[in-house]
């Protein structure tokens, strides 16, 4: 009675076969993946485009990872250096 919804796993208890249920995706779910695949593609495109002001010698990180971690920590509620440390 396996209609493509669930995928055999072996149990590890006497050798049962038990089933989960596999995420199903939908035309929905297909297009929500696109428009998240097309915003990260936009956002590394804008990324790619800033200029690192630091000196050789700041540049411990790459910027782009420096400002990822500075959106994220906004998102998060930080308001200033401190509170993103």
């Amino acid at each position: 009675m396996n209609d493509g919804l669930f995928a055999a796993v072996d149990g590890s208890m006497l050798g049962r076969r038990t089933f989960r249920q596999m995420p199903r995706v939908n035309q929905s779910k297909k297009l929500e993946q696109d428009n998240e695949q097309q915003a990260l593609e936009f956002f590394e495109h804008l990324l790619s485009q800033l200029q690192d002001p630091r000196r050789l010698q700041g540049q411990r990180y790459p910027l782009r990872l420096v400002v990822i971690v500075a959106l994220m920590a906004m998102i998060c509620g930080c308001d200033d250096a401190e509170s993103m440390e």
